[in-house]
């Protein structure tokens, strides 16, 4: 069966934030801060990736089908597939944020990361 347009979205979106990690926790924790930011604020997987500047891959992305065509042909993205259909983790720590290690944003001042995987940092932000 063909996942739906949500997951399919959700996976490319995490294949392409975090798809090039060396570290294979880093897809399936990007993964988790959606889930965790749909179910902090009662709305789907869909609604968090297509919130505005939320994840750096969709800025400026005007043809969403194309993004996703493009990512379905990256090696990691059945992991991504599976990690939104069949496995569920925790390496996020419950996170609801995350940003890569070189960069400081207001949201995350006085907030200790719940994870650091591969060139990411997660956080849970109150």
């Amino acid at each position: 069966m063909k996942p739906s347009y949500e997951i399919q979205l959700a996976a490319a979106v995490a294949v392409a934030e975090a798809g090039g990690e060396a570290n294979n926790r880093a897809i399936p924790a990007v993964i988790e801060v959606m889930r965790n930011r749909a179910e902090k604020h009662k709305t789907s997987l869909l609604a968090v990736v297509l919130k505005p500047m939320q994840f750096s891959c969709l800025n400026g992305v005007h043809d969403i089908p194309a993004f996703v065509a493009r990512y379905q042909q990256h090696p990691r993205y059945q992991d991504a597939l599976n990690c939104l259909t069949v496995v569920e983790t925790d390496y996020a720590k419950g996170a609801d944020h995350y940003c890569r290690v070189d960069c400081f944003p207001a949201w995350a001042n006085g907030v200790e990361p719940t994870a650091i995987i591969g060139q990411h940092k997660f956080f849970t932000v109150p």
